[in-house]
């Protein structure tokens, strides 16, 4: 379907490895060219330890000085009930602190002790102004329509 939705998300940052509870956190995103975007917690096998997922804001494109945006409700310890899962929190750069200079980025995963599991994270958004080419920092090796 040429011209959908699809071809106009651009993958902005993108983390794997094992989120235990050393955070598993995405690059910071500059978020001044993006429209709608959405944060993505990917989980494989995960241990049984709570899951908080969340969506951090700095002024500065290194993150220095955090603060949350929006944050998921916190996933219950569970041996099962997480597994292969996912959790996706949506925002807008408006719904950043603009007015103090927040304009990055970035998503976090953690959980509430040291085993966690196998898991990706990613934040993905539409181009407000431009193609989503122009914006995609992401090496995306193939696109399929």
């Amino acid at each position: 379907m040429r011209g959908s939705m699809v071809e106009n998300i651009a993958l902005m940052a993108h983390k794997e490895g094992t989120c235990n509870s050393t955070p598993l956190a995405t690059g910071w995103v500059d978020t001044a060219q993006l429209g709608i975007c959405m944060a993505v917690l990917m989980m494989d096998n995960m241990a049984n330890e709570t899951i908080d997922f969340k969506v951090q804001q700095s002024a500065a494109a290194n993150g220095s000085s955090p603060k949350d945006l929006k944050a998921a409700t916190q996933l219950a310890a569970s041996a099962t009930a997480n597994d292969y899962g996912a959790v996706k929190i949506t925002f807008r750069p408006e719904e950043l602190d603009v007015s103090n200079g927040f304009r990055y980025v970035n998503a976090t995963a953690v959980t509430g002790n040291t085993v966690g599991g196998t898991a990706a994270v990613s934040i993905l958004a539409t181009a407000r102004y431009s193609a989503v080419s122009s914006v995609e920092p992401v090496t995306v090796l193939q696109t399929k329509l």
